[in-house]
């Protein structure tokens, strides 16, 4: 599927385009096994991304981030790239990088683009270029198929795909090939996100779900509930948008109950490998509300199963009136933050500046700026912007689990 701009697009996520993005390939229907199981085995990232930059004839392949708005980012996984090509450019080239440049001044950085090098930045403009000069010729990084996974206002995760320079430039196959990957990329990295540093569903009665201030539903193919955590027991109970009807997941509007099974089934297809679907996400009426909640679909990694007896899909609920604070021993098990650093933190992710934080705290600025510059040191972050969005991800999870911070 290719836009106007020649941009390939994932498929929006209802039930007639998601059966027309269904396509017959013993080898992509593998490799979307794959993505889910990163989700239990974060460590199979490195495999994965070999597997996909094999089926488009790639070379290197990389998941990384930029951040637009503060020019930073990086690599989270890469595969096939040498370490010291790794350290240069997160140290340096990152900031030069013309593709990402490319995305960001043309406006295609939207959530499931699909772009060549060619459409951010023609290749003889990109050799008068010092990142071609000093990084992409001597590591023969030249060719690129590029894939916005999520736009996050100014913040894009992309997979990256390169080529040799005498190699011939990426074309529509690929392009389609990619798109037909790159929504299961995008319920995974959210996944990720929603559930940080825990392995999703390791067991159904694992008490770790319970920690998690999102509701997480695991559900059969045709909506019954198998599981539910405490924060989704709350939103069902409440009859919140959503609540149980004879055993089964519904939303209390018909027409929605009707989109979220056909994200359901889609889900569970795909789970047990019949289909290459990726689920979706939707908004969920909420009568006497304002806001919507935003219910994440998605199918659950294979190895879960065992635990559950039977192929399932995950419900992740993200109720908008729920915002709640990290915890200062979640920081403190992460992050090893002394308790005048974990109280830092918390304050500045209320939404306070540094000067506020440490008048509340009754702290000097020297202080506070002593505490914040370890705590960029701890957390491996290095502005107030990348630090509150790496802790609020973690908001209301209890101490007891393991914990990850990278996908």
């Amino acid at each position: 599927m290719t836009s106007q701009d020649g941009c390939c697009r994932i498929p929006t996520c209802n039930p007639s385009t998601m059966r027309r993005s269904t396509v017959g390939d013993s080898a992509i229907l593998e490799i979307v096994q794959h993505i889910y199981q990163t989700v239990e085995n974060p460590t199979s990232w490195p495999s994965v991304l070999a597997e996909i930059s094999d089926l488009l004839q790639g070379g290197v392949a990389a998941l990384l981030y930029h951040d637009m708005r503060y020019h930073h980012g990086g690599l989270n996984q890469s595969v096939r790239l040498p370490p010291e090509a790794i350290d240069v450019y997160q140290q340096h080239f990152h900031a030069l990088d013309p593709w990402g440049k490319g995305t960001a001044s043309q406006g295609l950085g939207e959530t499931g683009a699909v772009l060549n090098g060619d459409q951010l930045i023609a290749l003889s403009d990109l050799r008068r270029t010092e990142y071609y000069a000093d990084y992409a010729s001597p590591y023969d990084l030249v060719r690129i198929l590029a894939g916005v996974v999520i736009a996050d206002g100014p913040v894009l995760s992309v997979i990256s795909i390169l080529r040799a320079e005498k190699a011939k430039p990426f074309g529509s196959k690929e392009q389609v090939r990619l798109g037909i990957l790159m929504g299961h990329l995008k319920c995974v990295l959210e996944i990720r996100r929603k559930v940080e540093g825990l392995q999703l569903l390791q067991a159904a009665s694992s008490h770790a779900l319970d920690q998690l201030p999102t509701g997480v539903i695991l559900v059969d193919a045709s909506g019954r509930v198998l599981f539910a955590n405490v924060a989704a027991e709350r939103t069902l109970r409440a009859r919140d948008g959503l609540t149980v009807d004879h055993g089964r997941l519904v939303a209390l509007l018909a027409s929605e109950t009707t989109s979220l099974r056909a994200l359901i089934g889609a889900s569970v297809r795909t789970t047990t490998g019949d289909a290459m679907l990726p689920g979706g996400v939707m908004n969920v009426s909420r009568p006497g509300f304002e806001r919507s909640i935003s219910v994440l679909v998605t199918p659950v990694p294979g190895n879960t199963h065992g635990h559950l007896g039977q192929p399932a899909a995950a419900v992740l609920i993200s109720n908008p009136d729920q915002s709640q604070l990290p915890d200062a021993a979640v920081l403190r098990t992460l992050f090893k933050l002394t308790p005048a650093e974990c109280r830092l933190v918390i304050a500045m992710c209320t939404g306070a500046s540094l000067m506020d934080a440490a008048e509340s705290l009754g702290i000097t600025r020297e202080t506070s700026r002593s505490y914040l510059k370890h705590v960029f040191a701890k957390t491996g972050t290095s502005r107030q912007s990348e630090l509150v969005a790496l802790v609020s991800r973690l908001a209301g999870m209890g101490s007891q689990g393991a914990f990850a911070r990278e996908i």
